[in-house]
């Protein structure tokens, strides 16, 4: 559950270890603010909502802030890649009243 007003701190990554993959992850109703690559700090952040991680040795990893702002009920994090859904890059989000 994901109360309205706040804001966190997430860390995607993969573990792919195939250089050729990208994963474009995507957050429903929420853009967000992408402060780090790969533990670097960016200097401006950047706002996404979709922002792509590649595969490799190590996997790339993004970290950003995210506010849920005004849309309550269920959303989606995840790959674009349907058939990478299929293999379980997706998860269900709940946004409700605090």
């Amino acid at each position: 559950m994901l109360p309205l007003g706040r804001t966190e701190r997430w860390t995607v990554r993969t573990g792919e270890t195939s250089p050729g993959f990208n994963h474009p992850f995507h957050l429903h109703t929420n853009p967000f603010l992408v402060t780090h690559r790969n533990g670097v700090r960016l200097d401006p952040p950047v706002w996404h909502d979709t922002v792509g991680l590649a595969g490799g040795h190590p996997g790339d990893e993004v970290t950003f802030l995210v506010r849920y702002e005004d849309f309550t009920g269920h959303a989606l994090a995840h790959c674009h890649q349907l058939h990478h859904e299929d293999l379980g890059m997706m998860q269900a989000v709940s946004y409700v009243e605090p």
